[in-house]
């Protein structure tokens, strides 16, 4: 299925960026703030609350929405956002709201981080002085679809996979650590001979 077919909406933020105020009102969501796998809001910029509701009339990112950078270097970087707190983007990230009732959202933020999904966004994108992914060509964007419980087993799969690469990345490291000390040790130990 194409993204468009799996989702209720597919759009991307205000085009005209609002202005900013030096009060911590509501975060103004930008590339910067969709970092890979989490929305970091520690260094954002903020708009006035009426401001944010005319945005919200374009979209409002609620949970379970994916945002995702579709314009400048890190295009296709997104995050899968967890109860977030009211924000509004602008339209450097765009935001794709998967249907609930048959779509698990982790699997689709899993399958367009993947190689085959990331292939695809980089040959969609407008090449120019800043590369751009344009609503339409995120829509048109295709990704297989197994039934929701199989969306969810291949999560879950994919969950312990990575834990067991991050655990065997710290015994690499770990041991990587031992051996110099040996080494530096054995070197110490040839020099005050």
């Amino acid at each position: 299925a194409t993204i468009n077919d799996i989702t209720s909406q597919v759009t991307d933020g205000e085009h005209a960026t609002p202005p900013r105020i030096n009060i911590p009102e509501i975060p103004l969501a930008t590339a910067k703030n969709v970092r890979d796998g989490y929305l970091d809001l520690t260094n954002t910029d903020f708009v006035y609350y009426e401001t944010a509701e005319k945005c919200w009339k374009r979209c409002e990112p609620i949970h379970n929405d994916i945002l995702m950078v579709c314009v400048g270097a890190t295009t296709g970087r997104l995050c899968l956002i967890k109860e977030p707190p009211k924000i509004t983007i602008v339209r450097s990230v765009a935001l794709i709201r998967p249907f609930a009732n048959y779509i698990y959202p982790e699997y689709i933020a899993l399958v367009i981080k993947s190689p085959i999904g990331q292939n695809q966004i980089w040959n969609k994108v407008k090449q120019s002085a800043q590369p751009c992914l344009y609503i339409n060509k995120i829509q048109s964007i295709y990704l297989s679809i197994p039934p929701l419980n199989e969306q969810k087993r291949i999560v879950t799969k994919v969950d312990k996979l990575m834990k067991l690469c991050d655990e065997l990345e710290t015994k690499l490291t770990q041991t990587q650590t031992e051996r110099e000390k040996i080494i530096n040790a054995a070197v110490k130990q040839l020099l005050t001979v």
